[in-house]
């Protein structure tokens, strides 16, 4: 039996694609039809909410894993090939963004990572939330 279920949903989210100082992306039809569509991790926050207990903690990272992915690792392989933390190509699509605007988004990574591990303690389970296409 475990203390605390702790629900990490880190792809729900379509926020920040359209904020000029997050986004760096073109947004076009072919990306948002084919990439964020398709690789955003739809409802979520709706399948796993009907675990209603004082033992489910719920940590939901509120942007899309276009703009940070909140569960890549730090110095994460997928680096080498632009889909780390901060994603540079994905399927195609190509993303520039300068060096002071990615510490920015590092940062939104770090809190993250803080508000999952402050939910985590001995006995906890931690439950990774997809809904994969």
């Amino acid at each position: 039996m475990y203390s605390t279920l702790v629900l990490n949903e880190p792809h729900a989210s379509l926020e920040g694609l359209y904020d000029a100082d997050k986004s760096y992306w073109e947004i076009d039809a072919d990306f948002l039809n084919n990439v964020v569509i398709k690789w955003t991790d739809w409802h979520t926050d709706f399948l796993f909410h009907g675990l209603q207990d004082a033992r489910v903690r719920t940590v939901r990272f509120p942007y899309s894993r276009f703009i940070v992915d909140a569960e890549r690792l730090w110095q994460d392989p997928l680096e080498t090939v632009g889909q780390g933390i901060v994603y540079k190509n994905f399927d195609g699509h190509r993303r520039i963004v300068p060096a002071q605007s990615e510490q920015t988004l590092l940062g939104l990574w770090k809190w993250h990572q803080r508000r999952l591990s402050s939910q985590l303690s001995e006995g906890a389970l931690l439950l990774d939330c997809h809904s994969f296409p």
